[in-house]
């Protein structure tokens, strides 16, 4: 492991002041993100390496489009706005926290785009800004979905945009010190600089929202179904209804008669429940009832309607 990713974790990931649920689930999905964090740092050093051996300063403007392209008003403010958007009026209140959580990253992402083209207009490669609007470099985006997918982060899991803060903004925070490490240009030190501490704060914001869900003695408890007045999958979130590793009532399985073997189910199963069926010619699934939380995270993938049915463990079907 990088020794800046392990410093990392030690300052930033483990120290906790919260015990329960959230926490719990929070550093078993960290195990799976270490591995990436570390090839992170490792092409983050690798790549200031090359830069400097460009012989040329123009990988300092290469390095400033891309970071507009990612942070600056094309991408950044059209992503947080469609997020707040997406969100209907009589849906605010129970979003609320993504809802500040977007407003304040808004005002960040644009400070963000402005080092990058604050190191462009220093550096003599532009002398406005606005001719970045006309630059596809500036502009383009190398992952397409992902301005899409973000959009419909709060109707996922009430925890989906605080792990993408998580994850990715950890990202961002181990890319700046590996590149720190290397680079002792001023421009650049300067635009990685003032980025920082704004990344360490998204950081930290997905990882307190994380280990703070279900501390309440009524969230920490298995959540009975009897206690669910809503149908709709949002109230039963609210409630705690998708805390990983809480026990419910009912159960998932397959009904192979209408499943169309997509294997979505087994895609997005939190606990990997849903494994092929061995030996089976026409690739079925099956869930594992012993690995089954009954948490229902696969039912909204599911295309087959009627192929994913829950059921009472202890023989009640619903």
């Amino acid at each position: 492991m990088q020794p800046l990713l392990q410093d990392f974790l030690d300052k930033w990931v483990y120290p906790t002041g919260f015990s329960g649920p959230g926490v719990d689930f929070r550093l078993r999905q960290t195990k799976r993100c270490i591995p990436l964090w570390d090839k992170l740092v490792t092409q983050a050093i690798q790549s200031a390496e090359q830069d400097l051996k460009a012989g040329s300063d123009e990988w300092k403007a290469a390095r400033a489009r891309a970071g507009y392209a990612a942070e600056g008003p094309f991408m950044s403010i059209k992503q947080m706005s469609t997020q707040i958007l997406s969100v209907t009026v009589d849906e605010q209140s129970k979003y609320i926290d993504l809802q500040r959580m977007r407003a304040r990253q808004i005002w960040d992402e644009v400070k963000h785009g402005q080092l990058h083209a604050d190191v462009l207009l220093r550096g003599g490669w532009i002398k406005r800004e606005e001719e970045l609007m006309n630059d596809a470099r500036a502009n383009t985006q190398p992952k397409l979905s992902y301005f899409g997918m973000t959009a419909m982060f709060p109707h996922i899991h009430p925890l989906a945009r605080a792990g993408q803060h998580y994850y990715i903004e950890a990202m961002a925070c181990l890319g700046i010190s590996a590149t720190l490490s290397v680079i002792d240009d001023s421009l650049i030190r300067h635009q990685l600089r003032s980025q920082e501490a704004e990344e360490m704060m998204h950081f930290m914001e997905g990882k307190y929202q994380i280990d703070a869900y279900a501390l309440t003695p009524k969230t920490k408890s298995p959540l009975k179904r009897s206690s669910i007045s809503c149908s709709d999958p949002g109230c039963r979130s609210q409630a705690g209804r998708w805390v990983a590793q809480l026990e419910f009532d009912m159960k998932m399985r397959i009904e192979e008669a209408l499943c169309i073997a997509c294997g979505l189910c087994r895609e997005v199963c939190p606990e990997a429940a849903i494994h092929p069926k061995l030996q089976d010619i026409h690739h079925m699934y099956e869930v594992i009832e012993h690995q089954c939380t009954g948490c229902e995270d696969c039912l909204p993938y599911c295309p087959a309607p009627g192929a994913l049915i829950e059921y009472d463990p202890t023989g009640v079907t619903s």
